[in-house]
């Protein structure tokens, strides 16, 4: 009989897993985002930026494509040497708060704004997935690890076009709604580089313990 491959150490399940709730925390922060600007961009370049309604409709498009464009560059980073998880985390999330304040404090650069949040709208969420991936013991483990951060973080992305259309209804501009969407960017960031840490401690107590 063939000898079974080594499996991980036994650990706590997914739901007591602190990097779980840490990364659907992130995802809820990155749906957040994603969906606001799928809801509300043709309105907001129409208001802020002057532009046409034909133009704004082409652009939710071109910013769609984009999210299919993003995770597949971000899929040939990841096998560049040098090039960590934790580094391409950081670009990811640090791209949507570029966009947020491109749009709140540069309304004529909305097409810079757009380029950068449609590339990495896709390669976020395929970010987020694959660190939940990578801190697995095993498939059963990896799902339920998904199954957490999914669920908070669908829970919260769905708040997104409700929480901006209802700010921009009270106040009757796009500034304050732009500025929560800065406030939800940068806790992406915050959340993106605590899941990071997390995963640079997960893999040091893998490699002493496979040395140990």
């Amino acid at each position: 009989a063939s000898a079974s491959a080594p499996s991980r150490p036994s650990g706590p399940s997914a739901l007591r897993l602190p990097i779980a709730w840490v990364l659907g925390f992130t995802f809820a922060m990155h749906g957040m985002c994603y969906f606001a600007m799928s809801s509300w961009l043709p309105t907001l370049l129409q208001e802020r930026s002057g532009l046409s309604a034909d133009l704004a409709g082409l652009c939710v498009s071109v910013f769609m494509a984009l999210g299919i464009v993003g995770p597949l560059l971000l899929s040939a980073a990841m096998k560049l040497r040098g090039v960590s998880l934790s580094l391409l985390m950081l670009v990811l999330t640090s791209g949507w708060l570029v966009c947020m304040v491109l749009l709140l404090t540069a309304p004529k650069l909305w097409l810079a704004a757009l380029l950068v949040g449609g590339m990495v709208q896709g390669a976020t969420f395929t970010m987020i997935v694959t660190f939940g991936v990578h801190v697995a013991r095993d498939e059963q483990h990896s799902r339920g690890i998904q199954a957490v951060l999914q669920t908070i973080g669908f829970a919260g992305a769905a708040l997104g076009p409700v929480l901006i259309g209802g700010v921009r209804d009270a106040t009757g501009s796009w500034t304050a709604a732009l500025g929560v969407l800065v406030v939800v960017a940068t806790a992406l960031v915050a959340l993106g580089a605590t899941a990071s840490v997390m995963l640079r401690n997960h893999d040091r107590a893998l490699a002493g313990a496979a040395h140990g």
